[in-house]
Order: C-alpha cells, then structure tokens, then sequence
C-alpha cells in the first residue's frame, strides 16, 4: 500500500515454508540426477498420437491432431515471499505470454483441479486469450467471476469482451461427463493434500465478496480429478491427493499424480495399484516459486527417492519425468485392452520400449522388476506358484534397489558387495523364474 508501512508478524507456519523455499532455491536439485526417466520426442518421433508438454508446477498441454486441452496452466510463478507475507497477487502478463509461445493455436478447453493460485490464477488470462472455455468446480469459478471484468478481458490486446467472456464457465462436480471435440472428459472426485496437517486456504466459499488479492484468497474449494480420454488411450490426471480419495479402479496408460507433499506420497502405492497404468509421471515436483526460466528444480517438500521406490514396487508402470515445454507422444499399447489372449502361455517381456536408446543399468533394472511383477499377474493361482511368485518378486525387486544403493556407494567395498548382491538376486530370479 502506497505512503504506508505496515509490520506484519509472519506465522510461524509461513516463516518454515519460507525458508524451506530459499533452502530449495539455493540448493535445488534439477533432472539433470535423472536424466534416464526424461523422456521428449525426437525429430524422428511419430506426431501423430496424443502429444503430453509439461508447462510446470500442475499444467499440461494435451495435444492431439491440432485439438489441445489445458490443465491447470500456470505461468507467472508468484515468488514465496510474496505468499509467505500476504502480499497482493496478480498474473504476471510477460511471463504469460511467453508461456503460451508454446501452446497450440487451437485449445478446446481449460481444465483445473481446485482453486489455489497455482491451478487457477492465470486460467482466466488464458482463457480469454484463446477464446476458450473453463471446466471446473463451482468454488473455482465462483473466484474467476469475483475477479473486474476489464482486468481479464483487457490484460492481453483481442481479448473479447467481457460478456462474451463469461458465458464460458462450465460448473462442474464428481461424475460429470464432458465431450468436447475428440475428447471425453470424465470428472472425478479428488482431495487435497494437507500442509502441516492441514490443506492450505482449505474454503469452499470466498472469504469476502470482492476479488481474490493475496494467495490465501485463492481457496482450494472442492478439488477435482480427471480422466480423459483420446484416440483409444487413457489419461488420468490429479494434482496430488490422500489416501482416503483414491482414484478410480480403472485401467490408464498415463497416470499423471501430483507429489508435492507427503500425503500423496503415501497414496501412490495404492493409487497405481487401482491404475495399473502403463506410464506414471510424477506431477507438482518443481518449485513453482522459481520463474520457469530458471530450469526444473524440484520443491522443498518432494521426495522423488522414495517415488522413484515405491514405482519400482509397482507392476508394469514405467516411471517418466518431463521437462518444460519439451513434448512427448504418448506411444500406443500393444495391446490396448492390457489383456492376455486366450490359450496364450504367459511370457516374461523383457524387452525394452523405444529400445533404440541405450539404457543404464538403473533404468535395466527398473524395467526388469516391472516386467516380472506383470509377468507374475498373468499366472494361474495355485499353491506352487504363489511359493514361487513370491520368492521371484521379492529377487528381481533386489536386483533393482541394490543397483541403486551401488550407483550412490561411498567406497569401492560398499560398491562391490552391493554388485554381488544383485548377482545374487538376479540369479535366484532366473531359478525362480525356471522352476515355475
């Protein structure tokens, strides 16, 4: 506020996030320890199934013959001590229009998860730019409403009115169906993870009848999943959630779930479990304070160890990050139904996808263990078997976590026995495999 200096007292929730914040800004890790699960499309890459760019923090492009979604698209990336202190927020129009550069010319839709400034507060910007319409909860657009007609509709030059503009909310709640050129869109029931034990800004109605100024107006309201589907394949996307909301028991071959905070980490196990999705992308992981054009760091709170473990653990679902605004085609399955034909003998597939690229021994590893865990599913339960199941899982699961304790050894001893434990392993899980 102009001519006037007001001393704020930071609550002590706030003055922790803040300084988890500036510890990740000086010390953030990029993809660059993980450069084996980025995948993008090459110039020889087929353009022609669903294309996935990541835009950062929840936001993605889906792209498909010239048709495109937006899900929580965000670009301005609020600096944390802007949110830490309560300060006044607003789109940043630069760091916006930059951001689009990347996007398809023709977006049939927006689609965000809640409320919260990093979903929602550029969705409005973007949705008059492109002329399109906004899905989401009745909180969510509640907040878009509250905002001045001119400060949306006249931010970027050909916007349309204001009018024009509002006529383009679609409410929508858990169970709706959208069909919006290719795509149908499933509406899902979601939560959100909790902050310190608590879900941040966790309203369902605006706190005052004027427009959202600072980050704790932007309230979560009812979050939102969805499961969109396109050419034959299926996408799930969240932006993070709790064990008490898992997704639906429903085959995809993209999950994409958000893991900033601990309680979606605890619910992955159980969500790809219900999933079973070919690719998992791990979502919400970058630190959306950072501009984008500072590069991905993850976020102070993530922990991609234990996601890169619990993966692992999980059958058949190949782990992938992306980075920003570089795409990548969704490859098609072989079998799109995921399932086993008739009179079929049940086969260990070890053989890579996109093997034209070399693997390291991290990645061989992972893909080994998720080959033998879909391998395993397809067996007749029997007592003899559940014996043997049991003892190849436990075997090619080691062979993989021990590699990783190898990669990261702190002498060459270390490093050596590790080694001989995944020999070990591995040949217990070729016994395993041959008695069966």
């Amino acid at each position: 506020m102009r001519g006037t200096h007001t001393v704020k007292i930071i609550p002590v929730k706030r003055a922790l996030l803040l300084l988890l914040g500036f510890s990740a800004q000086a010390f953030g890790t990029g993809l660059g320890s993980y450069t084996e699960l980025v995948v993008s499309d090459s110039a020889t890459s087929p353009r022609s199934g669903v294309r996935v760019t990541y835009l950062g923090t929840n936001g993605y492009q889906l792209e498909f013959k010239g048709h495109a979604l937006l899900i929580d698209p965000y670009f301005s990336r609020v600096d944390l001590l802007s949110v830490a202190v309560g300060s006044r927020i607003q789109p940043d129009i630069s760091r916006i229009a930059d951001g689009m550069r990347h996007l398809t010319p023709r977006v049939d839709a927006i689609l965000v998860t809640h409320g919260h400034f990093d979903h929602l507060l550029d969705a409005p910007i973007i949705m008059s730019k492109t002329h399109t319409c906004l899905i989401a909860s009745r909180s969510s657009i509640d907040l878009v409403r509250q905002l001045p007609a001119r400060s949306v509709t006249h931010s970027i030059a050909g916007a349309p009115d204001a009018s024009a503009f509002a006529k383009r909310f679609d409410t929508v709640t858990a169970g709706d169906v959208r069909r919006i050129g290719p795509w149908k869109i499933r509406v899902l029931a979601a939560a959100h993870d909790r902050l310190f034990g608590k879900v941040p800004f966790d309203r369902h109605e605006p706190r005052s009848a004027g427009p959202p100024q600072r980050a704790s107006d932007w309230i979560c309201g009812e979050p939102l999943a969805f499961l969109i589907e396109i050419n034959g394949q299926r996408i799930y996307i969240d932006s993070g959630g709790t064990s008490a909301q898992l997704p639906p028991n429903d085959r995809v071959d993209l999950a994409i779930l958000g893991m900033a905070l601990p309680d979606s980490r605890a619910r992955l196990p159980a969500a790809l479990e219900r999933l079973q999705p070919r690719y998992v992308l791990p979502s919400h992981q970058d630190n959306f304070f950072l501009p984008l054009s500072d590069g991905f760091q993850f976020g102070p709170l993530t922990d991609f160890t234990r996601v890169q473990r619990d993966c692992l653990r999980a059958s058949g679902s190949r782990l992938i990050l992306l980075d920003y605004f570089r795409p990548w085609t969704l490859p098609a399955a072989v079998n799109p139904k995921h399932q086993i034909p008739n009179n079929t003998e049940p086969t260990l597939n070890l053989q890579m996808e996109d093997s034209a690229k070399p693997r390291d021994l991290e990645d061989r590893t992972f893909r080994f263990a998720s080959s033998v865990r879909t391998f395993v599913k397809q067996l007749p339960r029997t007592v003899s078997n559940a014996e043997d199941v049991r003892q190849l899982v436990r075997a090619s699961g080691s062979v993989a976590a021990n590699w990783i304790e190898a990669d990261a050894a702190l002498s060459k001893k270390d490093f050596l026995m590790r080694v001989k434990i995944c020999h070990k392993e591995a040949k217990e899980s070729r016994f395993a495999r041959r008695v069966r």
